[in-house]
């Protein structure tokens, strides 16, 4: 069985990584297998609400160093470029605003470059012919060595729908035929937040795009309303081997907390594997020493099951007692969303009911 490749993709909405945070993790994502990191934080406006603005002297100098971070750690890392607005209107204004962006793109020499329609009002008589349009003038312009695509609806999922209004009818299939082949497209599963995923519920979407597809998986990200008051520690389950027939990538969407996302994503590789996984402890103590990944997987259902918003004031002094004195960032990010650091986003609009 041939493995996808592995990527993760900043993408979700909500507290930013710290830079320093973030550059530790590309070096750590070179370390564990991993291929690509894309930079796509849905709080970043001059990649998104603002994306026609250009790029600052600070946007240009944080974007060098995750650059300078990839390479070295023998990763590809790209950008997610949101082109809001644009399905509605695409004419000289927004050509010329999105060429020059495009041309301080090259300057940044990305090797990949998302064109992310996702999470944005998109109403258009021929929504999926506008999209190619855009997606086309952006390949023309660009220099990078692979271009993927987030549809509008990037999932069955019916939330899309009541929040963005009704897809259009033939939408995947005009997407499909108007999109270079050679392009990827995005994909979350049957639902925003995939529970499981399997090569059944990807063959039927694979065959209307006319491409193999690039899992955005919606693990372990947590930017939701209900989602935010969870740590998602557990590994990845439920994720089928036999997907890979249908998979250029797997890109993971992780938390906003940005250490201890490394615990579940350690454990992304295993799915394609034939290999045993590892016992889950001997993983989390490598990566956080015995005494730390002891406490926590002993605390596992209190921080991913009970919740935040559910525990007990004896609860919560418990944990603030357990992990106070630990220096590592994981621990101290467990502390910031128990005192309430991680604030939800309203913006986030997608979450489904459980």
């Amino acid at each position: 069985m041939t493995s996808p490749q592995f990527g993760l993709i900043e993408g979700f909405y909500g507290r930013d990584w710290a830079q320093q945070a973030r550059l530790d993790m590309i070096e750590w994502l070179g370390a564990r297998g991993f291929h690509e990191y894309i930079y796509a934080p849905k709080g970043d406006g001059v990649l998104r609400a603002k994306w026609q603005q250009p790029f600052s002297d600070a946007d240009s100098s944080r974007l060098h160093r995750i650059a300078t971070a990839a390479s070295k750690a023998h990763l590809r890392w790209g950008i997610g470029l949101s082109p809001l607005g644009a399905v509605h209107e695409f004419g000289v204004a927004q050509r010329t605003a999105l060429a020059s962006k495009l041309a301080q793109l090259n300057e940044l020499a990305p090797s990949v470059l998302a064109i992310l329609f996702d999470d944005m009002h998109c109403a258009h008589a021929d929504l999926a012919v506008r999209q190619s349009e855009i997606v086309d003038f952006i390949a023309q312009r660009v220099h990078v060595e692979r271009l993927l695509v987030c549809p509008s609806y990037y999932s069955y999922d019916p939330v899309l729908e009541r929040v963005f209004g009704a897809r259009p009818a033939g939408y995947w299939e005009s997407l499909g035929a108007h999109v270079d082949p050679e392009i990827d497209m995005f994909w979350t599963g049957n639902e925003v937040c995939s529970k499981a995923i399997t090569g059944a519920d990807l063959e039927p979407i694979c065959d209307l795009l006319k491409r193999p597809l690039a899992l955005w998986d919606n693990y372990p990200v947590n930017d939701g309303e209900r989602a935010s008051n969870f740590l998602n520690l557990e590994p990845f389950r439920d994720r089928d081997s036999a997907a890979a027939a249908f998979l250029s990538a797997h890109y993971s969407n992780p938390m906003n907390q940005c250490a201890l996302s490394k615990l579940p994503l350690a454990t992304l590789p295993a799915v394609y594997s034939a290999q045993p996984s590892a016992e889950l402890k001997s993983i989390w103590s490598r990566e956080l020493g015995d005494s730390l990944a002891q406490r926590l997987l002993e605390d596992t259902d209190l921080l991913t099951k009970v919740g935040l918003n559910n525990m007990s004031e004896s609860q919560k002094t418990y944990l603030e007692d357990r992990y106070r004195h630990d220096k590592h960032p994981a621990a101290n990010e467990l502390l910031d969303w128990l005192r309430g650091g991680y604030v939800f986003d309203p913006a986030c609009l997608t979450e489904t009911e459980h």
